[in-house]
Parts: C-alpha cells; structure tokens; sequence
C-alpha cells in the first residue's frame, strides 16, 4: 500500500503527532506546503492543527491530488478541547467536511487528539483573535457554554500540554488494519465524513 503522512501546523503540536505517527509507521512525512505528490497513494493520512474552524493546508493538499486522488483519507485533527465531547466532536467534523471534495467525504475517517497551546508564543495577529473570541465567548450565559466554550475559558492567556501520543493507538490500528487485510473495501473505523458531516 502506497501511503503518506501530511501535517499542517501552526505551533508544532501537529508536527510532533505527524512525526511519531511517521517513526511508528515507518512512512514519508512533510509538511503540506512542500508535499508535492509524485505518484498516486491509496491511503493519505493528514495531521492537522484545529485553527480559525477549519485544519490548515487540507483542502490545499487534496486539490494537489486531484488528478489522482487517494483512495482512502484518515484526517486527524489536533485541538485543545476534549474530542470526547459529542458536540465538539460533530462541530470537528462539520469544519473538516466543507473542506473536503465530495468524491472524498465518504472514503474519509475522522480521528482526533489534544494538542498543546502556548499563549506568550503566540503570533500578535493570533493573539488578538484569540482574545476577540474569548471575549464573545465570555458573553454566552454559563449554562448555554459548550465544552468548547469551556475550554477556551479556562485556558485563555494559559501555557496548556495536551500532547498524549498514546492516543495514537486507534489510527495506527486502523492503518494496519487497512495495509494488511485487503484494506480498501473495510467499513471505515473512525468518525466517517459524509454529506452532512460527521456520522
């Protein structure tokens, strides 16, 4: 199986999940700006950091691999707030799905970990959208906030490590799963991208 490990990140979180995935996989990884394909890849797997509702570089990488384009996607997405929340976890999938081709929204699977943010390290230009959000954020009565919400809150202006490689485990499951059994024809393991986002 022909497969490849992209990232998008802003502040290295992606990076450094994209990385271990790459060693324990024994993969190519790049970043997406300097991903060219060369050849055709049943399986593309993106890294990407959670930013600005949508994952940086994965519609660019895609629309790089139109003219052949991957028979299978696994989008892990990198954030702050707890993926275990159902609610965060549809709205990940509804960002993720507008940036997909619709030819690809049915062969994606959706995974997703916590990353880390450093708010001194942050750029002035994120900065100030950061604290634009927080303070809309703010706004919303307590009982209407979402985990989100919540979480955007209680880290605000924080240095927060989420970084747990371990929650790894069930995309590099799926990948051996697909590289060793005929793969391409397995029901999908992972939240699967449909039209109207995640399932």
């Amino acid at each position: 199986m022909n497969a490849v490990i992209i990232f998008g990140t802003h502040y290295g979180s992606a990076r450094d999940y994209a990385e271990k995935l790459a060693e324990q996989l024994r993969l190519e990884c790049f970043l997406y700006k300097e991903f060219r394909p060369s050849r055709h890849y049943d399986l593309l797997l993106y890294v990407g950091s959670l930013y600005a509702g949508g994952v940086p570089g994965l519609a660019k990488t895609l629309a790089r691999c139109a003219g052949a384009p991957p028979q299978r996607v696994l989008v892990v997405t990198v954030g702050i707030s707890d993926p275990a929340d159902a609610q965060n976890a549809e709205n990940i999938a509804n960002s993720v799905c507008r940036q997909l081709p619709a030819e690809l929204r049915d062969k994606t699977e959706l995974f997703h970990v916590r990353g880390r943010l450093d708010y001194p390290r942050l750029k002035p230009h994120h900065r100030l959208m950061m604290k634009l959000v927080y303070q809309q954020a703010q706004k919303t009565p307590p009982e209407k906030r979402d985990e989100e919400t919540r979480a955007l809150i209680a880290t605000y202006n924080q240095t927060v490590d989420f970084v747990d490689f371990s929650a790894l485990e069930p995309v590099i499951d799926r990948y051996r799963q697909l590289d060793t059994s005929g793969a391409f024809t397995n029901p999908a393991q992972g939240a699967t991208i449909g039209t109207e986002g995640g399932r």
